[in-house]
């Protein structure tokens, strides 16, 4: 049984410079074989939905500061973490027991079964982000860039409870491209470059596209930045995000 801990001790200050509203604090999540993973939480400070926001396999949690925290001043509970072997977290993502030729220069793959390592740790997480205060368990989300989508559309599977899922140049596995086909409830945000490499966008385009929830959306941006640096040229889409979270989620600011 996954056991969680938001021990004393990992609890401090956030160093971020957040929106007045907003409180941001550092937590620690305690696994089962004693790995803590090191994680940032966005609180707006009332009610409001819970999203969780996966990073890409090159970066860490704080590459989603400043929209975790334009996302929290949006009303939005939010929680990032650096995955094992990943900015403050200690271990290492064991290698895929399964690993495929385009996956040779990250940690692990979209396609491993959701008993891998890597998938209990964004469950876990996941799960605590639900238990906290004023967190609404039935309008919850997931974020993910590049391996990060892949591990959200994977979430998404196992939680009916969620009610959007945004993705950003990442591959899926099928079943999660079968789940979104499926799932009438759940509404898609799809975004990438055009110049990105092909499997970071064709599969994701394809899954959105047989969304049957008209609030799905596919958006493909000028250039070649992959995932949360596709920010850097484009500053109207992390506002796209915001806004459309706010629209399916039905947030009041």
């Amino acid at each position: 049984m996954l056991v969680l801990l938001l021990a004393a001790a990992l609890l401090t200050s956030s160093p971020l410079t957040v929106s007045a509203q907003v409180r941001a604090r550092d937590v620690g999540i305690r696994t089962t074989d004693g790995t803590i993973l090191q994680a940032s939480y966005f609180s707006p400070g009332k009610p409001g939905p819970g999203i969780l926001l996966l990073h890409q396999c090159r970066l860490d949690r704080h590459a989603w500061d400043d929209l975790a925290d334009d996302l929290s001043s949006g009303g939005m509970h939010v929680l990032a973490f650096d995955y094992r072997g990943y900015g403050e977290t200690t271990g290492e993502l064991p290698p895929p027991p399964r690993p495929l030729p385009h996956d040779t220069n990250t940690k692990f793959s979209s396609t491993i079964s959701g008993s891998w390592i890597g998938h209990k740790d964004v469950e876990l997480a996941y799960k605590y982000l639900s238990s906290l205060e004023g967190v609404d368990k039935t309008r919850m989300a997931a974020g993910g860039a590049s391996c990060g989508a892949a591990f959200a559309a994977d979430l998404s599977i196992h939680h009916p409870e969620m009610r959007a899922l945004f993705l950003m140049s990442g591959q899926i596995s099928d079943a999660a491209a079968a789940h979104i086909a499926a799932t009438s409830w759940l509404p898609v945000f799809g975004a990438a470059a055009m110049g990105d490499m092909p499997i970071a966008y064709e599969g994701l385009q394809a899954a959105i596209a047989t969304s049957k929830n008209p609030k799905s959306m596919m958006k493909m941006y000028p250039g070649i930045r992959h995932g949360v640096e596709m920010f850097r040229d484009h500053p109207q889409l992390p506002r796209a995000i915001r806004s459309w979270l706010k629209n399916v989620l039905g947030t009041d600011r």
